[in-house]
């Protein structure tokens, strides 16, 4: 437990937030999307959902404050979440507004976080935690599903047409090549040449 608090999930969130800092500020250069492209319910809904893991973040330092009278490795990982979380909210919204593809940072961040929370339940289940402390369980539980929720709806592609660019030679418009619109796992996978695959 101490290794999965004091090493894997201090190191994964600490470098989540160097990573978000500097795409924030990597971001405040960018132009700004259409907001009538980008602002939909899918944004509201996985907006809603990183407010909601935040929260379940913040459930969870309070009962580690409770639960260890002083600072220890698991108050610290908590604490480090808990700043991912409110940085990750604050990315979900900058990137919505100023990127036109999935965020490799936040799909990164909500990939290792799923992973490591579900690490923490194996743990929790093993050392009889769901007994003795539930109410932490619960809010590990939430956090998890929420994350999973939350990188699910940042897997989906924005809407079409704002990868159309105007051609300056001409009055219609080219397309970019797929790749470019590929969110990372898509990368990896080479999942983004199947439109291609299918036209032939």
């Amino acid at each position: 437990m101490c290794f999965e608090h004091g090493v894997l999930v201090t190191g994964a969130n600490a470098l989540f937030l160097v990573a978000a800092i500097v795409r924030l500020r990597t971001l405040r250069s960018a132009p700004l999307l259409p907001r009538a492209l980008v602002v939909g319910s899918l944004f509201w809904v996985k907006l809603s959902l990183a407010v909601a893991t935040l929260t379940a973040s913040v459930a969870e330092l309070i009962f580690a404050t409770f639960a260890y009278s002083s600072v220890c490795a698991f108050t610290v990982s908590m604490g480090l979440q808990t700043a991912a979380a409110v940085a990750a909210v604050r990315l979900h919204y900058r990137e919505q507004l100023r990127n036109r593809v999935a965020s490799t940072p936040l799909l990164l961040f909500w990939l290792a976080t799923v992973l490591l929370t579900l690490m923490r339940l194996r743990t929790a289940v093993s050392m009889d935690l769901v007994e003795t402390q539930p109410a932490a369980v619960v809010a590990n539980t939430l956090f998890m599903l929420a994350a999973l929720g939350t990188m699910a709806l940042e897997c989906q592609s924005k809407p079409h047409c704002l990868y159309q660019l105007p051609d300056d030679d001409k009055d219609d418009v080219q397309l970019k090549s797929p790749e470019e619109r590929a969110n990372v796992f898509s990368r990896l996978t080479f999942t983004w040449m199947t439109p291609l695959l299918e036209q032939g």
